[in-house]
């Protein structure tokens, strides 16, 4: 499947007849009409991480979080030509509080999805663009909720890709990093949107762990991928 751009997914989801849809702000990225965040990655940052799950022959994705499913979106059209799939989880608090730094590790909130617009979105997306034997839309507080979600899904799988834009603290960055690291694969991608996040322990963690690649793409929302094994990071 070749990539949907975010002009056509804004055209989609007016046709929905959900009483809301998807709207570009200045740096052509996403966000829903009735929310002011969060915001979901650039057309830009889309076109870059497809290629690069579709140069790694991605298999296994771990999304966390979903926001409104634009990443998610793209992430399944790529995986949709490897015969992979994505697990996306998101527990709906940046929508809730109506703030990008919502996610804090003090306080754990889990939206229920009957309630939150950016599953609404993200589900009827995935849906209308048959991707539901892709990917799968999860509720839950990371990293809480990780070890079941992984468990029921990934079935013992390793997963080889992990892309992050959750809580945007160090130490929740840091939380989410250090649990992640048992589910992926010796050879394995993360990536991270908004990396100047990203603290000197997370960093200093992933090297201990053998993700010694790093590359920013320099993009609207610092876009930056980590690799270990023979995982291709240029485009």
């Amino acid at each position: 499947m070749d990539l949907i751009t975010h002009k056509e997914l804004v055209n989609l989801s007016q046709k929905l007849n959900l009483g809301f849809s998807l709207e570009f702000i200045d740096i052509e990225s996403l966000k829903l009409t009735n929310h002011h965040h969060p915001f979901s990655l650039t057309q830009n940052e889309a076109y870059i991480l497809y290629a690069l799950l579709l140069k790694n022959n991605v298999k296994n994705v771990f999304e966390i979080a979903t926001a409104f499913g634009i990443s998610s979106i793209v992430i399944g059209q790529a995986l949709s030509n490897t015969q992979g799939k994505l697990v996306s989880i998101d527990a709906y608090v940046e929508e809730h509080f109506n703030d990008s730094m919502g996610y804090t590790p003090d306080f754990k909130f889990v939206k229920d999805k009957e309630d939150a617009d950016g599953y609404l979105m993200a589900e009827s997306l995935v849906n209308t663009l048959d991707l539901s034997n892709i990917i799968t839309l999860k509720t839950g507080w990371s990293p809480n909720d990780i070890p079941l979600i992984y468990k029921t899904t990934f079935n013992k799988q390793k997963i080889d890709a992990l892309f992050l834009d959750g809580g945007h603290s160090e130490k929740q960055i840091y939380l989410d990093i250090t649990h992640m690291m048992r589910y992926l694969d010796i050879e394995s991608l993360i990536f991270f949107h908004d990396h100047h996040c990203v603290g000197k322990d997370t960093k200093r963690f992933l090297l201990e762990n053998g993700f010694n690649q790093f590359k920013s793409y320099k993009t609207e929302f610092d876009l930056a991928v980590y690799a270990r094994g023979n995982k291709i990071i240029n485009l």
